[in-house]
């Protein structure tokens, strides 16, 4: 029961994203910011019935084939039975500019452990594996399994360092 409740509150969850992203370009981000320096940081993009894309998740290419991403975004996907057919990859300033590269998948899997839930998981994983080899393009590291403390010190500083990126959409105001 717990379950079904939990994909209520995402099928909601994606339905406002959905409407937020409705037309915005989408692109890398960091710290809120565009980033143009992790060019493996692309997004789930989900074709519609009438050939336009939405965009779904983020995830990092971490091989020529692995898409990594979040194992509730594949939980979704399965949970809505949506086809790798219907599912492509894409990289760069604007996913939804004419002629932007859209890769095609061959499938997705979540973690073996991974259960969505109401709490943090560390079986959130997922991967999207594409059609096509990807080249030319630098391929992400995901982090070492580590704890806060284990990170790195950011030089002359007891702060630790770490970075996150992921796909988002921009708005300016006129």
């Amino acid at each position: 029961m717990v379950r079904l409740m939990g994909r209520g509150v995402l099928v909601g969850v994606f339905a406002v994203i959905g409407l937020m992203v409705l037309g915005s370009p989408a692109s890398a981000i960091t710290w809120g910011t565009i980033d143009t320096t992790h060019p493996n940081v692309g997004a789930i993009l989900i074709v519609r019935a009438d050939g336009s894309v939405g965009e779904f998740c983020s995830g990092t290419l971490v091989s020529a084939r692995v898409f990594l991403t979040a194992g509730h975004c594949t939980d979704a996907l399965t949970a809505f039975a949506i086809p790798a057919t219907r599912l492509r990859i894409g990289f760069g300033p604007n996913l939804f500019a004419e002629g932007a590269v859209r890769l095609a998948v061959s499938g997705y899997q979540s973690h073996p452990d991974y259960n969505w839930g109401p709490t943090s998981n560390p079986h959130d994983l997922g991967v999207i594996i594409l059609q096509d080899a990807v080249e030319g393009v630098t391929l992400g590291t995901p982090a070492p399994t580590a704890t806060w403390t284990t990170l790195p010190r950011r030089e002359n500083s007891s702060r630790r360092r770490s970075s996150t990126s992921g796909m988002a959409t921009t708005k300016t105001s006129s």
